[in-house]
């Protein structure tokens, strides 16, 4: 991936809203397996995994292991285990820089610590960035209390570790004193830039319930 922009905008000659500048590379490979087992007649596993390879990062495996019982004509129990990950993107972990426009307050600007300011955002790439893996769960049951309708309740919970993200600006102005490089003054002490930079920041958890309510209703029986 090589995107560049033009030098008047690197000179400050001419502003745009985003810039991204990318430069870099990399060689992926994959392998892929899936197994369909039936245990019973009514019960049956399904074992998958996925092996990848990134020549920047390393390596990842992500297993799946899901099974379904059609406990009764009306009833029918179903889970999922399994782990994934996200690569860094190319943005995220090669030579490549954005730059972006913000505002922020800055309780220790000299004319207004109180009112929003219009800053630079340069966001670095960061090599040393870890993939985000995740760790997820399913289990659901369907009722079907006749041929033509469904009732399905699914609960899922999704652990990611090692989110990427930036610092944020607010925090970034917080912790000036013991990372004065991170902000840039003017003479007068009023922010300008702020560096920001990708990392593996803490952990996600995402939790809930989906419904799905199914009903299908023959045109004929409507018809004069």
């Amino acid at each position: 991936m090589d995107s560049q922009t033009s030098t008047a905008v690197l000179s400050g000659t001419e502003l745009r809203p985003a810039i991204n500048i990318i430069d870099g590379t990399r060689k992926v490979a994959a392998l892929f397996a899936e197994f369909n087992v039936p245990v019973l007649q009514d019960l049956s596993l399904n074992v998958a995994g996925r092996a990848d390879h990134y020549d920047d990062f390393g390596s990842a495996f992500s297993p799946k292991a899901s099974v379904r019982w059609q406990a009764a004509q009306w009833l029918l129990l179903r889970g999922t285990a399994s782990r994934g990950f996200r690569a860094p993107s190319l943005p995220e972990i090669t030579n490549s820089t954005s730059v972006s426009y913000g505002n922020v307050i800055d309780p220790r600007d000299p004319i207004a610590p109180t009112q929003a300011r219009g800053v630079t955002n340069l966001t670095i790439a960061n090599p040393e960035l870890k993939p985000e893996r995740s760790t997820n769960l399913n289990v659901g049951i369907v009722l079907a209390p006749s041929s033509r309708t469904s009732v399905g309740i699914d609960y899922y919970h999704i652990r990611t570790k090692g989110v990427i993200d930036t610092e944020s600006a607010d925090n970034i102005i917080a912790n000036e004193a013991s990372a004065p490089n991170k902000v840039v003054r003017d003479a007068q002490g009023r922010i300008l830039t702020l560096y920001r930079q990708y990392a593996n920041q803490g952990d996600r958890v995402v939790s809930g319930l989906d419904f799905d309510l199914r009903h299908t209703q023959p045109l004929a029986a409507w018809a004069s």
